[in-house]
């Protein structure tokens, strides 16, 4: 087993939770706010773990430990290069630059002294771009990292596939406004909280969505292997997610298994239900966006309301043992704070215990925070 470091997203938390979802003997090692440490058997297995996850920006390799000498560790990162090609690319990132200084016209001289051609490649914060990877295999993307007072030398072996995720982001033909604002990502991986809660003996696993709005969380579940259910109030979401999911199969070159149909969430079981559902992943409708404070208790009351009986049906389509990763809306006003928390308790009566504590996930400047809850349902 050797050592790789994952680049955590944006909300490192949601990331560790998804990777801890999907990785099952292991805890992931915390070693900076966006890295963390896990065991893997080689690259491979690294690569395919990043094409399952929403929430991890790129995977590491941990190929050697450097010595504190900047010296000595351009030596090895020489070292580490010369002869991997005719004129060897790279690129090097160091975490590390206030404790181990790293040069990389240094190390271009010293592979040219070498006899070795080298180009050197410009990086951000986290590497080179997935541009550059994607388009570029034969790069090396290398970083320079510090941990428990040892310094590493790391190389990027995995990175997300940034042509595909903006192609569901932004190339998909339905668009409903407010309708398709959950991002990609966040919906891969409430799928995998929601994966990684049941038992991994169930196969090909049957998810729905009651919320599906523009597809995003039954695009996502399709990608993971799952057969899916959506439904929607609004006939023109239910036209809009199945037109998307026309665009995923054409897109992919591939076939999947899907039902959508226009439904209240309060009369889910008038559906013909052929089989039960082993997992639920959806955002239900959050409230007005930009609403005044002074409505706020109204909304949030109608909002309880709205949440406990969807869950009540939801019991009469479940499976023992399935999950439901859902959203739950919370704000913050200048008097007040404005949840759904008190809901846990009372659904407990109807079966559901709560997995994954709340992990809040927003963008700059929302109104309406995000708060990501994965719950098992026993009868």
């Amino acid at each position: 087993m050797q050592s790789y470091l994952l680049v955590l997203g944006n909300t490192p938390e949601l990331s560790l939770a998804e990777i801890s979802a999907l990785v099952h003997d292991q805890v992931p090692e915390i070693w900076s706010d966006h890295l963390a440490e896990i065991k893997l058997e080689n690259d491979e297995e690294a690569q395919q773990l990043q094409q399952l996850l929403g929430g991890v920006f790129k995977i590491i390799k941990v190929v050697c430990e450097l010595n504190s000498d900047s010296i000595i560790a351009h030596q090895q990162v020489v070292d580490f290069l010369f002869g991997k090609s005719n004129k060897v690319t790279f690129g090097i990132t160091n975490l590390a630059q206030s404790e181990l200084v790293i040069s990389d016209s240094q190390l271009k001289r010293l592979l040219k002294d070498g006899g070795q051609k080298a180009r050197f490649r410009q990086g951000s914060q986290w590497g080179l771009s997935a541009a550059i990877t994607q388009h570029e295999p034969t790069v090396f993307d290398l970083f320079v990292i510090r941990h428990d007072d040892k310094f590493y030398l790391a190389q990027a072996v995995a990175a997300q596939n940034l042509d595909e995720w903006i192609a569901k982001d932004r190339k998909k033909p339905y668009v409903a406004g407010k309708k398709g604002m959950l991002p990609p990502k966040l919906a891969r991986i409430m799928v995998n909280l929601g994966l990684g809660s049941l038992s991994q003996s169930i196969k090909n696993p049957v998810l729905y969505d009651p919320f599906c709005g523009t597809g995003t969380v039954l695009i996502e579940a399709l990608l993971r292997g799952c057969e899916v259910i959506g439904s929607d109030l609004d006939k023109d979401a239910v036209a809009g997610s199945l037109e998307n999911l026309y665009w995923l199969e054409d897109y992919f070159q591939r076939q999947f298994k899907y039902q959508v149909f226009k439904s209240d969430v309060a009369s889910v079981t008038q559906q013909d239900w052929k089989t039960k559902v082993d997992l639920i992943v959806t955002e239900p409708f959050l409230g007005k966006p930009r609403s005044n404070p002074n409505e706020l208790d109204d909304i949030f009351k109608g909002l309880t309301s709205m949440y406990l009986g969807a869950f009540k049906e939801w019991s009469k389509i479940l499976n023992n043992g399935a999950t439901v990763t859902i959203v739950f809306p919370t704000t913050v006003t200048s008097k007040k704070s404005y949840n759904l928390m008190s809901l846990i308790d009372k659904l407990a009566s109807y079966g559901y215990t709560l997995q994954v504590n709340p992990i809040n996930y927003a963008r700059k400047k929302a109104v309406i925070v995000r708060q990501i809850l994965v719950f098992k349902y026993k009868q």
